[in-house]
């Protein structure tokens, strides 16, 4: 009876036999137990069971201390099964964080008094804010008052309901709120309803784009994770296939190394380029803002001025890792806008947005597109924006505007370097053009330097 490891790991004690040379021989079944391949032709029986020799075990080294009767195998094994790991987590949430669901309310206001020792009083205005939550339900109003000799006014600006669905992340909204429909669309204000995907009701659960690593191993091993040379994690690795997974980091280009030490002290180091943009949403991931209600009108002015129905919306969807695709329209008073925008990622490219637009305006319809690329390695970054409208294209936040005074492209270059931690430099060119032929252009350099710490 001897023990027998398998890649240093202890497996237990087996009966072998010795022939006549003598040449250890073990049982097959075993050998299927320890998931050690061998040659089947060399098999031999032994008290009616099989056995083959020790020379017939395939693909590992191995060596037999027979004082202490010991027997070591080191290499390839017939298990193949997949080594899965997170290198970092996607949700993790701080212990003892409260989340209050008692009422409450609360008031912000500011006053301003003007007044002239020739004249007198002049003026005396106020804004405020009033606030009250209960449960998962919130709501808010803010206000603006305004005294002159001549006059007085109190106008109410904003009112809203929000109901939080905090385990789904999202947002009922009734009331009055702002809504955007995205690139190469428009911003209104309305009064009406609103849902929405708001992730940071979590500020702790990653949304942004991860890396996922794939590969396999013939032998058992051990990785060690690198993310621009800082080790981030160790993983012991079975025979077959190995996925590491969530590997992220900030903005721009980074280095993911993975270090595979085999039982027989050999390394393999392999080495891969990642990009990272936190902006972009991770595969599975979905955004997205719905909105219809009535147009405000005379915002500031009147307490309750609504006009004609108005609808804004978009979904982006985390189609993988390193695309995005989102759908956006709106609508108001026979203007209609939609378009879509695809987000791409590459190792060596950086981040790149293209987008393309349609609008019809009381039966004039326009076009519209756009793309934008950002690049970051290290403390160098560049980025390009380039647009490019037709003469009838129009948003529901400008519906009004065609013709000559509508923009015929608005392009910008600009490229920026930090020395940390205390100089920052930047260069930017911009350059817009309508059809009216108003052209403008404007480069610009910034400049910052920390005097001290503090």
């Amino acid at each position: 009876m001897v023990n027998i490891t398998v890649n240093l790991e202890s497996r237990g004690d087996f009966f072998v036999e010795f022939d006549d040379e003598p040449n250890l021989l073990l049982r097959t079944e075993d050998l299927d137990t320890l998931m050690l391949g061998y040659d089947d032709y060399r098999a031999v029986l032994i008290n009616g069971e099989r056995y083959v020799p020790l020379s017939a075990v395939k693909d590992v080294k191995s060596i037999f201390n027979q004082q202490n009767l010991v027997l070591d195998f080191v290499g390839k094994t017939t298990q193949s099964e997949e080594t899965f790991a997170e290198i970092f987590p996607l949700h993790t949430r701080p212990k003892n964080v409260y989340l209050p669901r008692e009422a409450s309310a609360f008031l912000n206001y500011g006053l301003t008094y003007a007044y002239d020792n020739h004249v007198g009083f002049q003026s005396l205005s106020g804004i405020n804010k009033l606030g009250a939550r209960a449960g998962d339900v919130f709501l808010v109003s803010d206000f603006s008052y305004r005294k002159t000799e001549t006059q007085e006014e109190f106008v109410r600006l904003q009112s809203s309901m929000t109901y939080e669905r905090r385990s789904d992340l999202q947002w009922l909204v009734l009331g009055d709120q702002f809504a955007t429909s995205g690139e190469l669309g428009g911003t209104v204000n309305l009064g009406g309803i609103g849902f929405s995907k708001v992730y940071k009701l979590d500020p702790y659960f990653i949304t942004q784009q991860v890396y996922n690593l794939k590969g396999a191993t013939i032998y058992p091993a051990e990785a060690e994770i690198y993310l621009d040379g800082v080790l981030v994690g160790k993983q012991k690795i079975a025979p077959g296939t190995f996925d590491f997974r969530n590997i992220f980091s900030y903005n721009g280009a980074h280095k993911i190394e993975v270090a595979l030490k085999d039982p027989f002290g050999g390394e393999q180091r392999y080495s891969y380029p990642a990009y990272f943009n936190t902006i972009m949403l991770r595969e599975g991931l979905h955004e997205y803002s719905y909105n219809a209600g009535f147009l405000r009108q005379q915002f500031g002015v009147e307490s309750n001025e609504y006009g004609k129905p108005v609808f804004s919306a978009f979904h982006r969807y985390g189609l993988t890792n390193s695309v995005n695709v989102t759908g956006r329209a709106e609508g108001l008073d026979g203007t209609y806008n939609g378009g879509v925008t695809v987000s791409l990622v590459s190792p060596r490219a950086g981040t790149v947005g293209l987008s393309l637009a349609a609008s019809k305006n009381k039966g004039a319809e326009g076009v519209a597109g756009s793309v934008q690329h950002s690049f970051q390695i290290g403390s160098f970054n560049t980025s390009l924006s380039a647009r490019g409208f037709s003469s009838d294209y129009a948003t529901i936040s400008a519906p009004a505007i065609s013709g000559a005074d509508q923009a015929r492209y608005e392009a910008s270059i600009g490229a920026g370097f930090l020395v940390m931690p205390v100089v920052s430099l930047s260069v930017n060119h911009a350059k817009t053009a309508t059809y009216g032929g108003m052209n403008t252009n404007v480069t610009s350099m910034n400049y910052s330097r920390s005097l001290s710490r503090t």
